[in-house]
């Protein structure tokens, strides 16, 4: 019995966590195509960043200052 329930509380914690980010597109604030549109646009920038943290995290967003000559 603590199973079936440790297993369907497990299963509506999953289904709370993933029915909201499907999105309601049929809906009367958003078409379908602006939905398509502003997820496409969330991925985009997501990508963007995460392209901008690897920067940050390798340090490769700064000139290399390895040389104690100023080079112009």
């Amino acid at each position: 019995m603590k199973k079936i329930k440790a297993l369907l509380l497990f299963t509506l914690f999953c289904g709370a966590l993933t029915v909201p980010s499907m999105g309601c597109a049929d809906g009367v604030a958003q078409t379908k195509a602006d939905y398509a549109r502003s997820t496409r646009r969330a991925f985009r920038y997501d990508w963007q960043m995460s392209v901008d943290d690897f920067h940050l995290i390798t340090y490769t967003h700064r000139p290399l200052r390895l040389s104690r000559y100023i080079i112009d």
